[in-house]
């Protein structure tokens, strides 16, 4: 069944007594509160959905595209063992690069200026006091990335321009693993989950990117790059769109392999049940 809210209103019997007059069958709906006098009302299948279980996917996924983007630079030759530190920070900036995310020049707010002097010095915690360019105004911010003025708020591609294995193998990665995910989340909730529809299939991607964009974003705040000029930080406006979009996109894909499948299997068992039915019975 389809998602839905609705409200329902408290009105007085002659006794004084409050009555419910519910816009929706009780049955098939949960009370979340109550505002104004009003129950908020959401259907009862898409309150029961495993969301917890599809939020806990989103920081697993997020650490097997690390490892094997980390893998695959490895194994082409492109990991710089000197530096682990520094390898491991560019490494997750390239795994970002590849949901689109971009870099920015970081630079310290006022407010922050007392404090921020000696926690810029540590590298694990540098990016908690930095922001990027127009940071503080986030409409014009995303109006102008939308608008496609990248270079007046300061974003650079991470991506290496010149990689010994090919970016578009190390776009496959993300690509193959959340369809995995989406897959495996759907086999496994299959019978938790009421799915009436291919559109409601997109629960399975949106619980998985709500715990995926939530990873990236925190991790936005301890991952910086060092160079000659500036400190580099991720873009977090981009972190929270892309982060949640890209994931939960191809999650739901994913599931909706599995949402077919389950469909073709339930004709083929309707269809025998009728075959068998129609048998002699002696």
């Amino acid at each position: 069944m389809g998602t839905s809210t609705g409200v329902t209103r408290d009105h007085r019997t002659d006794g004084g007594a409050a009555q419910s007059t519910d816009a929706t069958d009780e049955g098939d709906a949960v009370v979340l509160t109550r505002v104004f006098g009003y129950d908020v009302v959401l259907e009862r299948d898409f309150v029961e959905f495993p969301w917890r279980q599809g939020i806990v996917r989103g920081p697993v996924a997020a650490v097997v595209v690390y490892v094997l983007v980390f893998a695959l630079a490895a194994l082409g030759g492109s990991v710089r063992w000197g530096d682990i530190g520094t390898t491991l920070s560019y490494m997750a900036f390239v795994v970002y690069g590849l949901h689109n995310i971009p870099a920015a020049r970081g630079r310290i707010p006022e407010i922050l200026e007392p404090v921020a002097t000696d926690i810029v010095t540590v590298p694990a915690l540098r990016g908690t006091v930095l922001v990027g360019p127009n940071h503080g105004n986030p409409f014009t911010h995303l109006f102008d990335i939308a608008t496609g003025k990248t270079e007046s708020i300061g974003h650079i591609n991470v991506l290496p321009t010149d990689p010994t294995v090919p970016l578009v193998v190390y776009g496959a990665i993300p690509l193959l693993v959340f369809t995995a995910v989406g897959v495996e989340y759907a086999l496994r909730y299959w019978d938790e989950a009421t799915v009436d529809s291919p559109v409601e299939v997109g629960r399975f991607g949106a619980a998985v990117g709500l715990g995926y964009a939530a990873t990236l974003f925190v991790g936005t705040l301890f991952l910086t790059q060092v160079g000659l000029f500036s400190r580099l930080i991720l873009d977090r406006y981009m972190t929270v769109v892309f982060g949640f979009v890209y994931p939960a996109a191809v999650v739901s894909v994913g599931a909706l392999l599995v949402y077919y499948q389950q469909g073709m299997g339930d004709e083929r068992a309707t269809g025998d049940e009728e075959r068998g039915s129609g048998g002699w019975n002696g």
